[in-house]
């Protein structure tokens, strides 16, 4: 078979069993992805964990994987020349992911929550809001402190995340597939 004619085939049974409901083809399909898996998890332990990440759907309704989040904040544009100094705005995520986790694992504060968001889609969103309104969070704040902005984009990145108007934003807005 051809690479084009062996994915129409997997296509062809994966509608089979997506749109029935037969648990037996269910289980089948099932057993056949997680020996798969378990293949590319020995080999290829990358695409493994992408294919992990990406599954985080099933247990979150704003979800990404860390290529997409890190992918997404390379390109932010923050708001923040009169916070830094600089002549112009800085670019990319403000806090690193590691940056961030230390801050919020320093307050107790969870990464993730069921079933709102993934530690992804926090980390983005938090560095997102930070872009959009760094400024504004220190004028609100009536401070420059790294610590007061960072509770304030973490505060409100979590209202975003969690908003019952559109429980699971994130993706569509930065149309990622």
């Amino acid at each position: 078979m051809t690479n084009i004619e062996l994915k129409e085939r997997f296509d062809a049974l994966y509608d089979e069993m997506k749109n029935g409901k037969d648990v037996q083809k269910m289980m089948i399909f099932g057993t056949g992805f997680k020996k798969l898996y378990y293949k590319a998890a020995d080999v290829h332990p990358d695409l493994a964990m992408a294919t992990l990440e990406f599954l985080a759907a099933i247990d979150f309704a704003n979800y990404v994987t860390s290529a997409e989040a890190q992918e997404v904040a390379s390109h932010f544009i923050n708001d923040d020349r009169t916070l830094t100094g600089a002549m112009e705005p800085s670019r990319g995520a403000h806090w690193k992911p590691e940056e961030l986790k230390a801050f919020l694992m320093s307050r107790t504060i969870p990464l993730d929550e069921k079933p709102h968001y993934n530690w992804w889609a926090l980390w983005l969103t938090v560095n997102m809001i930070y872009s959009d309104y760094a400024e504004v969070i220190a004028e609100l704040a009536d401070s420059k402190e790294n610590e007061k902005i960072a509770t304030a984009c973490w505060k409100m990145a979590v209202k975003k995340l969690k908003d019952p108007d559109r429980p699971a934003f994130i993706r569509e807005y930065f149309e990622l597939d």
